[in-house]
């Protein structure tokens, strides 16, 4: 299920407004704006995720190139890095060491726990 929307072109850096703007499609789980990369619109882009796919489907096909003080917004599919880089907390959960993402803890001789016996 796809459910997180990058919103680019933003003038504002703060998150509850860009919330607001989504609450409008349903329930929104999470957002963050972060600093854009110098793009002439906006100096921000944020990462939304909505409750379900039907409602970022709809953020999308409304809100993508709706203007807000002669800016068009941008309203897409995130990617992975522009969820990573607005610290979405779904992205963290795939990095489990365990499941041989590491070495693992240090044993009681020294070695790794994928280091053999």
């Amino acid at each position: 299920m796809r459910n997180s929307l990058y919103v680019g072109n933003l003038a504002s850096s703060d998150g509850q407004e860009l919330e607001a703007l989504l609450s409008r499609f349903g329930i929104v789980r999470y957002a963050a704006v972060a600093p854009g990369d110098g793009a002439p619109h906006g100096g921000y882009f944020g990462v939304v995720e909505m409750q379900s796919e039907d409602d970022a489907r709809a953020a999308i096909r409304v809100l993508d190139g709706f203007e807000i003080a002669g800016v068009p917004l941008s309203v897409r599919w995130a990617t992975p890095p522009e969820q990573t880089s607005c610290g979405h907390p779904a992205m963290f959960g795939t990095m489990n060491m365990a499941n041989g993402g590491g070495a693992g803890p240090p044993r009681a001789d020294g070695a790794r726990e994928h280091d053999g016996p």
